[in-house]
């Protein structure tokens, strides 16, 4: 149990010399090194475990009577007399830790998030954000994300408004990524708190890029300078000079992650487009508009592969075995021996 909390001591001692680092200092201590057993934050020497006075640089023993229980303030180790030393809980210092050290505002880490590239109409990993309450503790009035990109980001998480911190205790907040389309996007997340009547507005900077994943292609039979491409998070787009220049489809009802596409051998001016959760979708004229095919039949609306027979027969591979239509209306089943 010592070895625990012995441990939580020194990650206390170590978050604050972090927070020395990043926190300009009013003025110098009358020591800047502390007697090398402590830090100078605001013009204070926050001594490490074991270590006492305003320059650090007494042992601070846990003396009965005088030190009972370190003040309140502190933990003793190695029995009480000469042979103990005081650990001072976080936010006291000195003798008996009875001195208290200046309050720090509460820390945001990290202060930055790169989601890196991930497929439009798709989730990437969660990363999480941590709040740490240091020296008070921090009630969280609002939070949320904002800016240009801010759509395409969600929060979760321990973090929730109205959640009040305790000293020396963190809250996490887990941030997802899913791109609505393509491109580089940026957002704001921000945590606002009052700890011991003071409002710190704290912040991170979120930023991804969403990808389109070209799932599938087709090109014209009868004249190759038309293409078709079904895009998982876009939709559908086509051309008609070889890719050089490329124009959306029209959906009716609206889908965009599109996962197979197929034509009609006997009729060019006919394709099918298989879509993530919304089924099948036919075109017939050319792939410049699209509406939605019945589901009669069809266990699963989502579409993973589409062929066509010389007949005119559609068959799809769904998340629920092969299905064939001739009427992209109704469907019935073919997974005879499939596992």
């Amino acid at each position: 149990m010592a070895h625990m909390v012995t441990k939580r001591y020194d990650l206390i001692f170590t978050v604050l010399l972090i927070m020395a680092l990043v926190t300009p200092a009013q003025a110098a201590c009358t020591d800047p090194n502390c007697s090398y057993h402590g830090t100078c934050v605001n013009n204070v020497c926050v001594c490490a475990p074991g270590w006492q006075g305003t320059t650090c640089n007494t042992p601070s023993w846990c003396t009965y009577p005088a030190c009972v229980g370190c003040g309140g303030h502190g933990t003793c180790f190695g029995g009480w007399g000469a042979s103990g030393t005081c650990y001072c809980a976080l936010g006291y210092t000195g003798w008996c830790c009875s001195k208290p050290v200046p309050a720090f505002p509460p820390v945001l880490m990290p202060q930055a998030l790169d989601f890196g590239t991930v497929t439009a109409g798709t989730a990437g990993a969660p990363q999480t954000v941590t709040l740490m309450a240091i020296g008070s503790d921090q009630t969280i009035d609002a939070m949320g994300i904002t800016g240009p990109g801010s759509a395409w980001f969600t929060t979760g998480g321990t973090c929730t408004p109205g959640l009040t911190v305790v000293n020396d205790r963190i809250c996490t907040v887990t941030v997802t990524f899913g791109p609505g389309a393509s491109g580089a996007s940026t957002a704001t997340l921000y945590v606002n708190t009052t700890g011991s009547g003071t409002v710190s507005n704290l912040t991170a900077g979120l930023t991804g890029r969403g990808a389109t994943g070209i799932s599938s292609i087709l090109i014209d039979p009868l004249a190759e300078t038309n293409l078709v491409v079904g895009i998982d998070g876009a939709g559908i787009y086509r051309s008609t000079d070889r890719g050089s220049s490329w124009l959306p489809a029209t959906l009716s009802p609206h889908a965009v992650r599109v996962r197979a596409l197929a034509w009609d051998p006997g009729n060019s001016a006919q394709l099918y487009a298989g879509t993530y959760g919304s089924g099948v979708y036919r075109s017939t004229d050319g792939g410049a508009t699209w509406n939605a095919c019945g589901t009669s039949g069809l266990a699963s609306l989502t579409i993973h592969s589409l062929a066509t027979n010389p007949a005119g027969r559609l068959y799809a591979g769904t998340g629920s075995g092969v299905y064939t239509s001739t009427d992209c209306t109704s469907w019935a089943a073919v997974n005879g021996g499939l596992p």
